[in-house]
């Protein structure tokens, strides 16, 4: 059968924004979205941007351009836009800013013996957990959530 597309609705070059700022997912939306749904790819920090560009251009190369990256600082949004400027990118310093609550995962890697997870981590999995939330119940979209280091083979 025929192939399907998804591409955003509104495309944009350098669309993004702090998420901190009111209003920014709203307006950066219509450039990641295809109708209801968008892909929401993670991107950890500068070491994993080769990572998210080959993401990126897997999914393109599928027919699937609805994607909206989420990186815990705008360097990294920057690094992306240098070599796929119409990806839609987001970022929210103030999620790695605040005082971080006792994790149960690091007590237990504790009590067994072994190494801790990276708190700066933890943090980017609360941050993008509370983002995925409110794309479903604020914005009513269908979200397919991947991490940068997956191979996408065929269109969902």
């Amino acid at each position: 059968g025929a192939r399907l597309e998804y591409t955003p609705d509104l495309p944009a070059e350098r669309s993004g924004g702090d998420l901190d700022a009111s209003g920014t997912l709203a307006r950066v939306l219509p450039a990641a979205r295809s109708g209801k749904e968008v892909m929401l790819l993670c991107v950890g920090g500068e070491g994993s941007m080769r990572m998210g560009a080959n993401l990126v251009l897997n999914l393109a190369s599928l027919g699937l351009r609805h994607m909206l990256l989420f990186a815990p600082k705008q360097e990294v949004c920057d690094g992306v836009w240098e070599v796929l400027p119409r990806v839609a990118c987001v970022w929210q310093p103030s999620a790695f800013a605040s005082k971080r609550p006792a994790s149960l995962y690091n007590d237990a890697m504790r009590l067994f013996g072994m190494r801790e997870f990276n708190p700066v981590a933890l943090d980017f999995f609360r941050a993008r957990k509370r983002l995925l939330v409110q794309l479903v119940l604020s914005h009513g979209l269908n979200v397919l959530h991947l991490d940068a280091d997956v191979a996408v083979l065929a269109n969902p």
